[in-house]
């Protein structure tokens, strides 16, 4: 049996925390040298290569929030740096210079492209695509002001607040994801005003060329909201296979659904769903519309709409109590109240709840 003996004077201790788990996935997923790839530094007096400095920066952000980034060097004096990184560096060359020129040259180079060749590069060295891609776009709202003269790659602007706050201006994102972890292989942002019907043809466009660039990837089917279905964009080309909601503004669309149930030739599921499958040209463009009912939804819908008939009930006869019980001027403003409170409630047999009193003039009150 072998003793070991450590001197106390030269035993340290160091935490790593959560921050050896994410460290390794960078290590596993190649993160760095990957970045290096793209935009790494030939210049030997360099120390620390940009892949470093991400992945310091994704550890310095798991663990170290809403901190300015020349503190990042007091964050990593605690932590196990050498095994982190596994390069002999020491924290004090994690420091704003060394991120802040890493962050200049992702721009100079394209973020959303070097973002895009990372992940789709991660994904399919480790199969994580499917041929479906699912794409979708969210807003950020954004606090201050912002002149919009200044140059910049996209506006700030108002537009229609995905976050619920229309009183900010924002900034857009797109982003597609594929595979059963539904992971993330394409981000891009948009100025605050854009459109969906608009930056969801331009996105897929780029994807489906940097595919054709990278000669690698089967075409994706895209899936996507109804802001995809354009007949002057998406049925004009027709270049791919997509899946996506027909907006229930288009008259066909109205026109089907107006029918009754029973006109419908169903297919039903073991899962509480029922479809029924349909044959449309609209757009010059043959397609397969899907009508597709949930008896789960049908039965939430039900019992809200109960309750809120009911609500609305109560509401109206205490509308009606208070109208019966006021006196009014003469017979027409009795009867001009009544038919307001029936418009108010979209009721229009107001007098089978309360028949207006008035004061009659002739003998005053």
């Amino acid at each position: 049996m072998a003793t070991l003996e450590i001197a106390e004077d030269n035993t340290t201790t160091e935490v790593m925390d959560h921050h050896g788990l994410v460290a390794a996935a960078c290590r596993d997923l190649d993160i760095t040298k990957r970045i290096n790839q793209c935009i790494g530094s030939n210049d030997p007096r360099r120390v620390i290569q940009p892949g470093v400095a991400v992945m310091a920066m994704i550890i310095n952000g798991l663990g170290f929030t809403n901190r300015r980034l020349y503190l990042t060097p007091q964050f990593f004096q605690s932590k196990a740096i050498g095994q982190l990184f596994e390069e002999n560096i020491v924290a004090e060359q994690l420091d704003d210079h060394t991120l802040g020129k890493t962050l200049d040259e992702i721009y100079a180079y394209g973020t959303s492209r070097l973002y895009s060749e990372i992940a789709f590069g991660i994904a399919l060295d480790h199969g994580l695509l499917s041929k479906f891609a699912h794409l979708d776009s969210t807003s950020f709202a954004l606090q201050g002001q912002y002149n919009d003269t200044e140059p910049q790659g996209i506006e700030v602007r108002h537009g229609y607040s995905k976050d619920h706050r229309p009183d900010l201006k924002q900034v857009m994102l797109s982003m597609a994801t594929s595979g059963s972890a539904d992971i993330p292989f394409w981000m891009e942002p948009h100025n605050g005003n854009s459109s969906d019907k608009k930056t969801f043809t331009e996105t897929i466009k780029r994807v489906r060329d940097f595919q054709s660039a990278l000669k690698q990837g089967d075409e994706f089917t895209w899936v996507a909201d109804s802001a995809l279905y354009n007949k002057d964009k998406l049925l004009s080309s027709n270049v791919y296979h997509w899946v996506s909601r027909v907006p229930e503004t288009l008259s066909e669309v109205k026109d089907l659904l107006s029918q009754p149930d029973d006109a419908f030739d169903w297919t039903t599921l073991d899962t509480g769903y029922k479809y029924s499958s349909h044959a449309s040209y609209y757009g010059d463009i043959e397609q397969r519309w899907l009508i597709i009912s949930s008896e789960q939804a049908y039965q939430r819908e039900k019992k809200t709409f109960e309750k809120k008939l009911t609500r609305q009930e109560e509401e109206l006869k205490k509308a009606c109590w208070r109208l019966g019980n006021k006196i009014f001027s003469c017979e027409e403003d009795a009867f001009s109240a009544g038919e307001q409170c029936a418009k108010r409630y979209r009721y229009h047999r107001i007098d089978l709840y309360v028949t207006p009193v008035f004061k009659n003039p002739g003998r005053g009150r």
